[in-house]
């Protein structure tokens, strides 16, 4: 970047940082049948024949740069700090140690020398977590061992391989974005699962662009610089990843965390889901391509009365032909929504902006701490699980630049402590927040046992991710 438009950059990103938190206007949540459609269950098996029939390549994105350091918080905080007040879930890791896959590893002289009281719990703890032993706490999250299965220990990496394998009949390719220190380690755990199971998978591996980072400030604005005096960069969230799903070639990409995968005993709902999602998007893409070649307000009218795609505020404006076509000529997105039983996350909204209403995934962290939209907020029935079916792909088969449907105002602020000092930073418009804004989208309901993900290595003791 030469000096002119890197002082501007600077600028720019320093003004954000600086201005008052932007808030997304929420005009009320998406529920069931005012935003979100929940298909009877001879509907679903309606969309899963019509994926299941349709022959084309789809592909799996699966951001997986995540450290599982989180998942050991309250071992850490043990090892500092006896007294904890997480204790319990101590007392739990450790009576049920057997249970976890990674207990496989574990040498046996030291889990015999434990058990036999000789070996400190916070020593036994150390082995588990530092790089003197299983270095848990340091590897991505993907490469943690999660569940047992037969004689296997299987990895999220690995089982998202083995889930998405259970879809017949379509050639598939799998994406990870990871960070780059650990190529060599997710090559091996694919290439061990190949050789186990005498398989071959189609996968790549991208990693985040550093040219995305963000530059750092102080609390007053001022640019942080290294030792070197170069700018102090820190990545810019998963909206930077944009680029990285944008190289995909499939048409058809289904996105889901690293961390929400089932034992494989219990994955068949995933696998329906994603049928499911797959043969909605199929459905409306053509019957949208049919109101695209016969733009007409009552065809429009007719596509929209039964997926509620678009607020009355966006069809008033397309009256002309034209202007039917902008609407409908744009990436399609069918988003699963699962009840909110209380996580700490997105949901489906409507939201006001530019004088129009439309359907966004929000964050609370985007939400206006006022009684108005606070009460919207807490009246909101659904959570983003982050279980997606995308289109990326034009009428005319050619790839949408996504970079012309991104909402740039719906950034992050992010204030951390640095040496006891502010560090801020701008973080980019969410993959699927402010990064898919201009998308045509439609939530769906799906059952809540496809939502079982791993922030702690507690909820591995959970049912969706025991054999029995």
């Amino acid at each position: 970047m030469q000096l002119a438009a890197l002082e501007e950059e600077i600028n720019i990103q320093r003004s954000k940082f600086l201005s008052p938190p932007t808030h997304i206007q929420l005009y009320g949540p998406c529920v069931v049948g005012n935003g979100i459609y929940n298909a009877s269950e001879s509907e679903c098996e309606h969309f899963r024949s019509t994926f299941r029939k349709e022959s084309s390549p789809v592909s799996f994105f699966i951001p997986a740069s995540g450290a599982g350091s989180r998942m050991f918080d309250f071992l850490h905080q043990y090892i500092q700090n006896p007294e904890s007040e997480n204790l319990h879930l101590v007392e739990r890791f450790l009576r049920n140690l057997r249970v976890f896959a990674f207990f496989e590893k574990i040498a046996p002289e030291v889990i015999n020398s434990f058990e036999a009281g000789e070996t400190k719990i916070n020593d036994f703890l150390k082995y588990l977590l530092n790089k003197e032993g299983l270095n848990l706490s340091s590897l991505p999250k993907g490469l943690i061992p999660f569940h047992k299965f037969d004689s296997l220990l299987l990895n999220p990496v690995q089982e998202h391989l083995l889930q998405g394998d259970k879809m017949k009949g379509k050639q598939k390719h799998f994406h990870f974005t990871i960070q780059n220190e650990f190529l060599q380690q997710f090559e091996k755990s694919i290439s061990s699962l190949e050789k186990t199971g005498n398989s071959n998978y189609s996968y790549s591996f991208s990693f985040q662009d550093p040219a995305t980072d963000s530059f750092t400030f102080d609390s007053d604005g001022t640019l942080l610089t290294d030792e070197n005096g170069k700018p102090l960069m820190r990545p810019s969230g998963h909206g930077a990843l944009l680029g990285n799903l944008a190289n995909i070639p499939q048409g058809i990409v289904f996105i889901k965390n690293i961390d929400n995968v089932q034992h494989l005993n219990k994955s068949q709902d995933s696998l329906h889901a994603m049928e499911f999602l797959g043969g909605v998007l199929l459905e409306i893409k053509k019957m949208a391509f049919e109101v695209f070649e016969n733009p007409t307000e009552s065809a429009l009218q007719n596509l929209n009365q039964k997926y509620q795609l678009f607020d009355l505020s966006e069809l008033s404006d397309c009256r002309s032909k034209d202007q039917i076509r902008k609407l409908l000529q744009r990436p399609f997105r069918v988003c699963g929504m699962v009840k909110n039983q209380g996580q700490s996350g997105g949901g489906p909204f409507w939201v006001v902006s530019n004088g129009r209403i439309t359907k966004q995934i929000v964050e609370k962290a985007q939400i206006a701490s006022n009684n108005e939209q606070l009460e919207l907020m807490m009246r909101s029935t659904h959570f983003n699980p982050v279980f997606m079916a995308l289109d990326l792909k034009d009428y005319s088969g050619n790839k949408y630049d996504l970079q012309h449907f991104v909402d740039q105002e719906m950034y992050f602020k992010v204030s951390k402590t640095n040496n006891g000092k502010t560090l801020g930073y701008i973080e980019k418009p969410g993959l699927w927040n402010g990064s898919m804004a201009q998308w045509n989208t439609l939530f769906v309901q799906l059952p809540s046992s496809v939502f079982s993900p791993v922030k702690s290595v507690i909820d591995l003791l959970e049912k969706p991710h025991l054999s029995d």
